[in-house]
Formats: C-alpha cells, structure tokens, sequence
C-alpha cells in the first residue's frame, strides 16, 4: 500500500476495487490513517453501501457521475471541518 510509504491527507476511494472491495480498504485506512480523509466514490450506490462506508470511516460518500466541482467542494470542506479539529497528543 503506497500510503506505508508516504503521507497522504485524502483518498478517493471507489466500491468496486480490482482485488479488494472498497470498504474493506476502506476499514484499513482508517485504522492506519485515521487523519486521513477518505472519501468513498460509487457508480452503484445503495443504502447499504452508504451506511457501511461511514460507519468503517468515510468522511464523505458520492455517487457517479459525479460533477467535478461537487468533489472539489467535498474535499474543501473536509479539509476546512479537520483544519478546526483540535491537535491530537500522541502519549
């Protein structure tokens, strides 16, 4: 997983995932990153899948097709929402 190896402040992650589904990624990242935003991306999207994205984690949950400008807004906004979270200490 390239984000071992360097630091990322967003993914984008799709359901549908070659050799994984996406909220099985998902799960993983937000154990590892859980600063990271993570942003689900769906051309099938369903109830279900909304609410077990969130629940391991998304930050966000968008359906294609999907406007450009609606993706830009999301990622500014979760930026803005985790730039007004306090620090957190690690011990």
């Amino acid at each position: 997983m390239k984000c071992r190896s360097s630091s990322f402040d967003i993914s984008l992650l799709d359901i549908r995932l070659p050799g994984i589904d996406g909220t099985e990624l998902l799960g993983i990242l937000h154990k590892e990153f859980p600063e990271m935003i993570k942003i689900m991306i769906t051309g099938y999207p369903s109830l279900e899948n909304a609410v077990a994205s969130l629940k391991k984690g998304a930050d966000a949950y968008l359906m294609k097709p999907m406007n450009p400008l609606t993706l830009l807004r999301t990622i500014k906004e979760k930026l803005h929402e985790r730039s007004k979270e306090p620090v957190k200490c690690k011990s």
